[in-house]
């Protein structure tokens, strides 16, 4: 039995992500990685907060997968998933700093 890949087209990987198709969530992953972890490191400046939001981002994108609006493409989504995760990831770390200095 031959096993078919998923195809590389990451509106195709989406649609088949959101209906189960672990293979396809992978290849989004390894897509997407480098970027996510780019922009991570480039707001945070931080090697494991960046490391820890990578991860946190494709869990967002995992739960999300079914509000994905096809208007848009993929890289910039998960781009925008991103972003806002590092904001509020600076957002909370101020707050404890601020708190700390109290």
């Amino acid at each position: 039995m031959m096993i078919s890949m998923p195809s590389s087209n990451p509106n195709e990987l989406i649609s088949l992500a959101n209906d189960g198709d672990i293979r396809a969530f992978e290849m989004l992953v390894d897509e997407y990685k480098g970027l996510v972890y780019s922009i991570a490191f480039r707001l945070t400046g931080d090697v494991q907060e960046s490391e820890d939001l990578l991860q946190e981002t494709f869990v967002r994108v995992w739960k999300n997968l079914s509000k994905y609006n096809s208007a848009f493409s993929v890289k910039t989504w998960i781009a925008k998933i991103t972003v806002n995760l590092c904001l509020d990831y600076l957002k909370s770390a101020r707050h404890r700093r601020g708190r700390g200095a109290k």
